[in-house]
């Protein structure tokens, strides 16, 4: 007349008759035994039955190109090719958010202008590829401005999809004076340092991380202020 599974921590599923069968259902949070149970009792004892499970891991995000995070641009170069993979173990969302960042000025006069693409990935789901070509012309850039480009995917987690992200990719165009020392094929160069050199990207890895604050915990929010 009725039926259930009884777990071996006190949770109790219960199960419904569907012609020949009982079914039920349950969200599975962590591993249990469990055991049918029916009313009236069967005459012998039920054997204990495991269900296992396995975690659903984040995406993971790899930048395939550039080759590196912090980028000169070329004199007169007009784009800016971007190439991610993006994996996941039980699959990633077709479809990731490129956020692009353009930075103008210097010192208390910078400004800053966001935009927020949306890519169509292509491969199998458990590793999509993501590609753009940035038009610097088309992104208002001039010489000595940055721009700063990340993506954003999902997996196909539910009802709540877990998110990952890129490294930020910078790519810093020339100045008027390195334009023209390299028209006159002036052997000097400038070698910039990685982050440290770049008031811009503080300025915006602190506003997007203030942003997150409220859905990261304490420990993980300190780490990456520091």
């Amino acid at each position: 007349q009725q039926a259930w599974l009884q777990f071996h921590d006190g949770r109790r599923v219960a199960l419904q008759r569907d012609g020949d069968y009982w079914r039920g259902s349950e969200v599975l949070q962590r591993a249990g035994l469990y055991r049918i149970h029916t009313a009236p009792a069967m005459a012998t004892a039920g054997r204990a039955y495991r269900l296992d499970v396995t975690v659903d891991r984040p995406p993971q995000v790899k930048v395939i190109e550039p080759a590196q995070t912090l980028n000169q641009a070329a004199p007169r170069q007009r784009s800016w090719q971007l190439r991610f993979e993006a994996s996941d173990d039980f699959g990633v969302n077709s479809a990731a958010t490129l956020d692009i960042t353009t930075a103008k000025g210097s010192g208390e006069n910078i400004s800053f202008q966001q935009r927020q693409l949306t890519l169509s990935g292509s491969g199998p789901a458990t590793a999509r590829r993501f590609a753009y070509s940035a038009d610097l012309a088309a992104l208002g850039l001039e010489a000595g401005d940055e721009v700063v480009a990340r993506l954003t995917v999902h997996d196909n987690r539910n009802p709540q999809p877990q998110e990952a992200r890129s490294a930020s990719l910078i790519l810093r165009l020339p100045s008027e004076q390195q334009v023209q020392a390299s028209d006159l094929e002036a052997t000097i160069k400038k070698v910039m340092p990685a982050y440290f050199r770049s008031q811009r990207q503080i300025i915006i890895d602190a506003e997007a991380l203030l942003k997150q604050r409220g859905s990261l915990d304490a420990d993980t929010f300190i780490k990456r202020s520091d």
